[in-house]
């Protein structure tokens, strides 16, 4: 059985500067990042944060891609993305409130649907999802989704049990030690499902919230290793799933 911690598995250096390899292409009436030219058919579906469109989530997307998969990220806002200045000045509350309006989950399954569909046409048949702090809570929605053979959540803030009610696939939820301990959750997720065995938790507790994505400091070696770690773990996890029902 998989570890998930191999230092084995070769993935390119994080860079605090990066050049992006992929392209941005219009599906449907949706703008998308795309990177990858896959033999096997599998795909993988990225969620951005709340700040959008970002080098740092193409890097990401361009890690997986190196895996050998196809990685579509899709714009999932119906308005302009969050900015920095408003992380800085404004709580929870009104976070919650602007997500409400520009992404509410009925609007984020459309967008999902709507990449499947696409990627079913162009003869994929096999998916993923990955979604780092609010793409996470993405990634919950589409463990709901049985297109989905796999799942990966980082950092996310605000996952509750009944995020996982529906789930139908493998998930992996990666967390930093500064965000309260998701194990209660995850118990709860193995005690109701028969992919239990396959359910990866793993806690960084040297990392801080944002570590992986848009917030995080890769000129910082410590974090960049333990974004490499957390990366080696996703992609490990999508190896280990992506296609496969054996439970």
């Amino acid at each position: 059985m998989t570890t998930y911690f191999s230092p084995t598995v070769k993935l390119p250096v994080i860079q605090p500067t990066h050049i992006s390899e992929g392209s941005y292409k219009t599906i449907g009436d949706l703008n998308a990042y795309c990177v990858g030219r896959p033999k096997n058919k599998k795909a993988v579906i990225v969620s951005h944060d709340m700040m959008g469109f970002n080098p740092r989530s193409e890097q990401l997307c361009d890690i997986i891609a190196s895996q050998g998969f196809y990685v579509v990220m899709p714009y999932f806002f119906n308005d302009e993305p969050y900015t920095i200045e408003r992380v800085k000045r404004e709580g929870n509350i009104e976070r919650f409130l602007w997500l409400s309006q520009v992404a509410p989950q009925a609007h984020v399954n459309k967008v999902i649907d709507t990449i499947i569909t696409h990627l079913r046409a162009e003869g994929y048949k096999a998916f993923g999802f990955f979604g780092a702090s609010w793409g996470g809570k993405c990634a919950a929605f589409a463990s709901h989704n049985p297109a989905f053979t796999a799942a990966v959540l980082v950092h996310v803030p605000w996952l509750t049990v009944n995020d996982f009610k529906d789930t139908q696939c493998p998930v992996a939820i990666l967390s930093p030690g500064d965000l309260r301990d998701l194990t209660p959750i995850v118990q709860d997720l193995k005690s109701t499902k028969p992919f239990a065995r396959k359910i990866v938790h793993k806690r960084f507790p040297e990392a801080k919230y944002g570590w992986v994505g848009v917030l995080s400091d890769y000129s910082n070696p410590i974090v960049a290793e333990l974004n490499t770690e957390a990366m080696r773990i996703a992609v490990t996890f999508f190896r280990e799933n992506i296609g496969i029902r054996n439970y």
